[in-house]
Formats: C-alpha cells, structure tokens, sequence
C-alpha cells in the first residue's frame, strides 16, 4: 500500500467512525505515523482529503462499471446488471459510500461542482440504458427516473446499520423496483432475472 492509499484507507476509518467534522488533520496524521506538517504534502486542507475520498469513490464505482458492463444488446438485462453491480460495489466499500452520500455537504461550493459533475456522469450510464429500453418500447420513463432509481440504491446504503440482509435478495427486489421505477412491469417474465453479483 502506498502511502497516499494508507492516508486515504485511515481517512475513511476515522470518518466512519467519528464523522468528517470530529477528524482533524493532525489526528490522521498520528493515525499514519506522520507528522502533522508531512500531510500538507498530500492533502492542503481537509476539504482537499474530503474531495479526494468522494471522487476517488465515484471514479472507481464508474471504471468499475464500465469495466463489467460489457456490451449488452437487452437494456432490461443491461439495467438488472447495472443495479446488481451498485449494490455489490457500495457493500464492499460501504464506509466511502456513506461518506460519499453524507459529506458531500460539507465539501466548499467548486468541490461540490466538481463531485456533482462526476456524479452527473455516472448517472448518464444508467440514462444510457433507460434510454436504449425507451427506444425499443420497453420502458416508460420521466426526467426522474434514473434520479429514482440512484436514490433508492442509496438510501439503502444510509439506511442499513448491518448487513444481516441476504444480498442476493436485495439485489432481485431492487432489481424488481427498478425495472418497475422504469416502466417495464406490464412484460412479463421482465423479473426473473438471476443476478451475477454475489455469486
């Protein structure tokens, strides 16, 4: 591990644990065995490292995507997938996706452009294919639909304390909902869709 994945893998563990306000600086910098002065090399400020946590995440979660998506000619599979590989990438990285959701607040107004540009871009994957499936007459969306769909993928990372839920259900109920947020419940046998996450 390098030492700026060390400073960020500490970052997210204090953030976690204590919540973004509660850290300072010179506390991570013990957390690492630095001198306070030695993380100004990394990080200027606090909103620099916090920058750093959300779009690290955001740019992983969306090469992630790309990288398995392949090239799917059936947007009411291509959807399913896009919903299993969310909620398989938020659980493995669960601490940075709260932060993600959480602190984006806190983030000082160019930041929070700069995190909400990437985010837009991340939704435009999922738009993509709503947009295939809406051209072939097998959705019906709105402007709020991928909107939709993304808030409720996140929500159910704020709104779990545990992770005593099966995923494998989780993944085909909100692969349910989404399919239904989408408009494509009036096809029949839309829903039986066996997810490839957490096989």
């Amino acid at each position: 591990m390098s030492r700026i994945e060390e400073i960020r893998s500490s970052a997210i563990e204090l953030i976690a644990l204590h919540g973004f306000g509660a850290v300072s600086l010179r506390q991570l910098a013990r957390s690492c065995g630095l001198q306070a002065g030695s993380l100004y090399a990394y990080y200027r400020s606090k909103d620099d490292l916090l920058q750093d946590l959300i779009a690290s995440y955001l740019e992983d979660l969306q090469q992630s995507w790309q990288e398995s998506s392949g090239n799917h000619g059936d947007p009411v599979r291509a959807l399913a997938d896009f919903i299993a590989h969310h909620l398989e990438f938020q659980s493995a990285r669960r601490a940075e996706s709260l932060i993600a959701s959480m602190d984006l607040r806190n983030l000082p107004e160019h930041g929070r452009h700069q995190v909400i540009a990437m985010k837009t871009c991340y939704e435009r994957e999922l738009k993509d294919i709503l947009d295939r499936g809406e051209h072939l007459g097998l959705f019906s969306q709105d402007t709020m639909t991928s909107t939709a769909i993304l808030s409720m993928l996140t929500g159910l990372c704020l709104w779990q304390e545990a992770e005593e839920d099966d995923p494998r259900q989780l993944v085909r109920v909100c692969q349910r909902i989404a399919l239904q947020i989408a408009g494509a419940n009036q096809y029949p046998g839309a829903y039986n869709i066996q997810s490839p996450a957490f096989s």
